[in-house]
């Protein structure tokens, strides 16, 4: 039996890769945030900033927590489909196993110790050996930051065993000259416009038990943003058989150029009669700076649709409880439908940006997509330490310079301050050590 020949590699995606660099940074900011008065699981918190305290970082967090992580599992998701269209399945997950499994244990047996050991009250061997034995006897699944890596490792595992099943080596790329009715395409189109809803109604019912923060062991996923992450895994898959060069929604405006403006020699004859050449719609995402405008005023709508529930219905909101984290209430529909919604507006836009204004190799000496995948994984380690050293000299436990007790410093202008000065160098620290480790251990290359 002949077996079809491997298509050569795809091109290089540069959009894509300076994509992914942005995002490192990006996750490097958005954790730093948390230390300065954001909410989410973070090592550090800041002596200086609580994390009630903190109207101009929330609706950063939100935005980001909206689409950061759902961007990463698209591109992982198209990455995947490159691999296994020129790749055997069993190839690609012995890859995979190098490439994430082996991080993800290294990472989580004795990288994330030594961040958490950054917040230790006692600097000495019995205290610090005391501590370790106690992480390594309560570990029950992956910890830190490896979350990523370990879901996307089960997600690639799983697609390589149903391409290995369906198509029996490889996956099949779609014939674009091809005319006949795809109920593929179908399915994508729909999916890609209307399964955020789907995506919507099962996070909602999924955080009723699960709400918000609640991490699920062997993994430490939430499941509160769990679907989301399959879903754009799922899409990322999908459009390279589709034929899409990005992330589409359904608030993408097609156009479809007109015969008139092709040149007269685009046509083409054969066998006497005459064909024309096929026109392709082309789709352009909402301009990023609307994209973001519409994604944060939308999010006012997750404080006021649930006073205007509470005050049709006679049942005044408990503030006391952060309702909106999950269970049947106004404030988790509210919120799990506008964190989908802002998934779907901006995503396509970020890509779209990208697409058109960073497709090129990158330049710089230090954001080589490259040193991404090494950052990602060193950053915490570098910025719980640079955030400590920061709170001891500048906050001192509250009393420091940094420490003043004046309303617009602690709720304004010092968490913007230290969240983006500390959370670039933070990011700058993390591209530095992965050049090193990249370019100078052996071996790295081929895990990072």
């Amino acid at each position: 039996m002949e077996t079809s020949p491997t298509p050569p590699p795809p091109p290089r995606r540069h959009d894509l890769d300076n994509l992914r660099t942005f995002l490192i940074v990006f996750v490097a900011i958005h954790h730093t945030s948390i230390a300065y008065g954001g909410h989410g699981g973070w090592p550090f918190h800041s002596s200086c900033f609580h994390s009630d305290l903190t109207p101009v970082i929330l609706p950063f967090e939100a935005v980001a927590q909206s689409c950061g992580m759902g961007l990463f599992f698209w591109i992982s998701g198209r990455m995947s489909a490159h691999s296994l269209s020129h790749t055997t399945a069993s190839k690609f997950v012995k890859r995979k196993l190098l490439r994430l499994g082996l991080p993800t244990v290294f990472y989580t047996v004795f990288v994330n110790p030594l961040v958490c050991a950054w917040t230790l009250e006692r600097w000495d061997w019995e205290t610090a050996w005391g501590e370790l034995l106690q992480y390594w006897t309560d570990i029950r699944g992956v910890r830190g930051v490896v979350w990523y890596t370990a879901v996307l490792l089960v997600l690639d595992s799983c697609t390589a065993l149903v391409v290995s099943i369906t198509h029996r080596r490889r996956i099949a790329l779609k014939d674009s000259s091809s005319s006949k009715y795809d109920w593929h395409r179908h399915f994508y189109r729909a999916l890609s416009i209307w399964g955020w809803l789907l995506v919507a109604t099962v996070s909602f019912f999924v955080r009723i038990w699960c709400p918000v923060g609640t991490n699920v062991e062997p993994l430490s996923v939430q499941p509160a943003y769990l679907t989301q992450y399959i879903f754009a895994y799922t899409l990322g898959f999908l459009s390279l058989q589709q034929g899409e060069e990005r992330f589409t929604g359904p608030f993408d405006s097609q156009h479809t150029p007109s015969t008139s403006n092709l040149p007269a020699d685009t046509d083409t004859e054969a066998e006497g009669q005459h064909i024309p050449t096929k026109v392709e719609e082309t789709r352009t995402a909402l301009p990023l700076r609307r994209a973001l405008v519409i994604s944060f005023l939308t999010l006012n709508l997750c404080a006021i649709i649930p006073k205007l529930w509470a005050h049709v219905s006679g049942n005044p909101i408990n503030h006391a409880d952060d309702t909106g984290k999950g269970g049947l209430n106004a404030s988790a529909l509210t919120y799990a439908f506008w964190n989908e919604f802002s998934f779907i507006v901006l995503g396509p836009s970020v890509m779209h940006h990208f697409g058109r204004f960073h497709n090129s190799p990158a330049k710089s000496w230090l954001w080589q997509p490259r040193f991404s995948y090494g950052a990602y994984l060193l950053h915490p380690l570098l910025s719980v330490g640079v955030e400590v050293l920061v709170d001891g000299v500048l906050c001192r436990g509250g009393r420091g310079v940094c420490a003043g007790d004046v309303w617009w410093w602690r709720l304004l202008v010092g968490p913007l301050v230290f969240t983006t000065i500390v959370g670039y160098l933070n990011a700058i620290l993390a591209f530095v050590a992965a050049r090193g480790l990249v370019g100078y251990v052996p071996g790295m290359k081929r895990v990072l």
